[in-house]
């Protein structure tokens, strides 16, 4: 067997790993997304208490990543940055399982957050090395991501089947973030694309009438969008529907997402960036006036598709403008401004705001408000947005970032 059979045999090695490594640090994603406010509510923390415990990890995605991308910087293996972030994160989150007032969360969901930011960029960056160094396409690494957030959550359901006591979901999440730890020790060893520099030259771009419209674009999709997907478990909880089910409802969004990202080439050169923008908001509007109107639980499953649109045709659109029309020197701290700015903030404030109206008017009135709230964002981004319409192929974008 010659050395480049052997380097390429390494290679689909060190890949499997990775792909095992990214579908569990998302199963982490899975226990804390849709089931931590569940907890919160059941240990009788109020609606402003949750929102507040929501804006938490949004903060540490706009302060912290020029620290973690100098720690990046100086790392000579970003695995064990990787390997500190999984193992502290999943500690500070165990406590949570024996807490009951909002100062008891607080400190341990700081502590989550701080840990827990950096490993999914951490892990697109090793994405993109594995690709340069082996081949390969990026979506298809990816991709177990969103397989990983879905069986946890059917792991979840599963147990809830025979036992409903919510504080369970903390069994799980030890045994994902054990089998994160394992599988992370055999993925390949990159050199990590972030940079501690990259966040205050992303601040410049921001004199960028068209970055910065867009910015907008996507923060009104997160804000109007944060409170559903922090309340969405509350919401269903307190229509009667029953902890599996919960989970299963959850599991719908992210297959749209991924029927949505295999087409997401061919819809790109349909509707170009302002319109998959555009549709992501047209989408939000529906979405928030169906759930407002507290519907029939079919209703609600039907509703879930949208987040094919909401989320995955925001998100496409915003990342290729990015790097279709910034300098190539400019789009590392384009699209890491993007994600503290528009992301971020949004769903900072979402939760917060989220929060306080769930207290005073109620969850289904706060996701009708949000609803009149995206139409106003959507008008402004129609009439503000308008690039040049040469967006490059998603497929071309994602083997050249």
């Amino acid at each position: 067997m010659n050395s480049e059979s052997v380097s390429a045999a390494d290679g689909a090695h060190s890949v499997r790993f990775l792909k095992t490594f990214i579908f569990f640090l998302y199963g982490v994603i899975a226990v804390w997304g849709p089931y931590l406010t569940l907890h919160y509510r059941e240990q009788g923390l109020s609606g402003r208490d949750i929102g507040l415990l929501g804006t938490v990890f949004p903060f540490t995605v706009i302060f912290l990543p020029p620290v973690w991308g100098y720690v990046s910087d100086r790392a000579k293996d970003p695995r064990m940055i990787q390997l500190v972030g999984v193992a502290v994160s999943g500690v500070a989150l165990l406590p949570c399982a024996f807490g009951h007032s909002f100062a008891f969360f607080l400190p341990f969901i700081i502590l989550f957050s701080i840990f827990y930011c950096p490993l999914v960029p951490l892990s697109d960056s090793q994405i993109f090395s594995a690709v340069a160094a082996y081949g390969g396409d990026y979506g298809r690494i990816r991709v177990w991501g969103s397989l990983g957030f879905n069986f946890t959550i059917l792991a979840i359901s599963i147990v809830f089947l025979f036992v409903s006591d919510i504080r369970l979901i903390f069994v799980v999440l030890f045994f994902v973030v054990v089998a994160a730890l394992l599988s992370l020790y055999g993925a390949p060893s990159l050199p990590s694309r972030l940079k501690h520099g990259e966040y205050l030259r992303g601040i410049k771009l921001l004199r960028n009438r068209q970055f910065f419209v867009l910015i907008v674009g996507v923060f009104i999709n997160r804000l109007t969008l944060t409170p559903l997907y922090t309340f969405f478990s509350i919401y269903l909880r307190e229509m009667d529907i029953p902890l599996p089910i919960i989970g299963l409802i959850w599991m719908i969004g992210p297959f749209a997402e991924l029927a949505f990202f295999h087409y997401g080439d061919v819809l790109l050169r349909v509707f170009r960036i302002k319109g998959l923008v555009m549709l992501s908001l047209i989408a939000g509007i529906v979405r928030l006036f169906i759930l407002a109107g507290q519907p029939p639980t079919w209703v609600i499953l039907l509703s879930q598709l949208l987040h094919s649109l909401t989320f995955a045709a925001n998100h496409l659109g915003a990342v290729t403008y990015v790097d279709s029309y910034l300098p190539p020197q400019l789009r590392s701290s384009g699209q890491t401004i993007f994600s503290a700015i528009a992301i971020g903030t949004g769903c900072a404030i979402g939760s917060y705001i989220g929060g306080i109206l769930f207290d005073s008017v109620g969850i289904a009135v706060t996701f009708g408000i949000m609803g009149f709230v995206t139409i106003l964002g959507a008008g402004f981004f129609w009439f503000a947005f308008h690039p040049e319409d040469r967006p490059r192929s998603h497929l071309e974008m994602t083997r050249t970032s």
